[in-house]
């Protein structure tokens, strides 16, 4: 059993190949060795990172706050940690830790040394997290809405001295129902894009017809009256094997979209195709419209066009990107085509149902 201490050509050697990127600067935070791990996470000589040298691999949005995250640590002559994205050999920036001390010799601070851990996937997992919350948030917040209307004509009702009927009960219950599928979902879960697809044999039409039904009796109930031209075309039966709930939420956050970025008075148009082997939908609006840079990444967590002006359309961008993962879990697809103050069509396909085929 070994029970010297690390000879020093024992401690260089760890120092070198250590599973953290070590370096070391003087008082002035001018970083003058770094060890091999660094080297080779960087892909750079010693010669090119020495000085200031290193920073050029550090993301450009996180130099812009040079001062906050490394001189002011370095002036504070105190232990410090930080977070920022390094560029790794590969070209790809990955997120790391940066811990550093000063080195004292006496008394006197005369440089620091320290390292820095890859946290990159641990922060991914925790940003995935975030989005989770935020897309179930996102999900209840329409029927939330929905329900507060139906409360307020109930209200005006009552103040009126009218009795509430049948009709305004049955389309409030239904938005109770959709939260509390909602929830289920979400309590057997935990995340949206983890639900189990239960599918069985639906038909495709009498579930857009009942989507564009509703929302037109909201719209027609809402204050002001009917804001929007909201049609549907196509067959009467269109058979798909899905899952009712799920799909039926997608084509609502669909719609919810198109109606939010149409003008007032705007036509709003969902069409049912059916070709080959699959049903299309379309569902078209002529909105503010998506700049063509920007068609790329549509249907990208939290991405929303470039010309929206969040004051005026509130949202995370979570609708699309929602939909378009259950439309892809059943099969299907989600495209879209746009023109900026033209309107925007987004195109679901949807595999027919086996037997409709036979």
């Amino acid at each position: 059993m070994l029970t010297e201490p690390l000879s020093a050509a024992d401690s260089a050697a760890l120092l070198e190949h250590a599973p953290l990127l070590i370096w070391r600067s003087d008082g002035d935070g001018q970083r003058d060795y770094f060890n091999d791990s660094w080297l080779r996470f960087t892909g750079r000589r010693r010669e090119e990172e020495r000085g200031e040298g290193w920073l050029e691999g550090v993301h450009p949005d996180d130099l812009r706050r040079r001062s906050e995250l490394f001189l002011d640590p370095l002036r504070r002559l105190a232990p410090f940690e930080v977070e920022y994205r390094l560029r790794r050999h590969d070209g790809l920036h990955r997120w790391v830790l940066e811990r550093g001390v000063p080195i004292h010799e006496e008394d006197a601070v005369h440089g620091f040394v320290g390292a820095c851990l890859d946290i990159h996937d641990r922060r991914r997992g925790e940003e995935s997290r975030e989005a989770a919350l935020r897309m179930m948030a996102h999900e209840l917040r329409t029927p939330l809405q929905a329900v507060k209307m139906h409360a307020e004509v109930m209200r005006r009702a009552a103040i009126g001295g009218e009795a509430c009927t049948p009709e305004m009960l049955d389309r409030l219950d239904v938005q109770v129902d959709r939260l509390g599928r909602l929830v289920d979902d979400l309590l057997r879960t935990g995340d949206l894009r983890g639900l189990s697809l239960h599918k069985v044999p639906l038909n495709l039409a009498a579930l857009l017809r009942r989507v564009v039904a509703l929302r037109s009796d909201e719209m027609r109930e809402s204050p002001g009256g009917a804001r929007h031209r909201l049609t549907y075309r196509g067959p009467e039966r269109a058979d798909v094997d899905a899952e009712s709930r799920s799909l039926e939420q997608a084509f609502h956050g669909l719609l919810d979209n198109a109606l939010k970025f149409s003008p007032r008075g705007g036509d709003v148009e969902v069409e049912l195709q059916t070709r080959g082997g699959h049903h299309r939908v379309a569902i078209r609006d002529q909105g503010v419209g998506i700049p063509e840079e920007d068609v790329e990444s549509v249907g990208r967590r939290f991405f929303r066009g470039s010309n929206v002006p969040r004051r005026n359309f509130p949202g995370l961008g979570l609708g699309l990107a929602a939909a378009r993962e259950v439309f892809e879990r059943h099969g299907g697809g989600l495209a879209v085509e746009s023109e900026v103050d033209r309107g925007t069509e987004i195109l679901i396909t949807l595999p027919r149902c086996p037997a409709e085929r036979a």
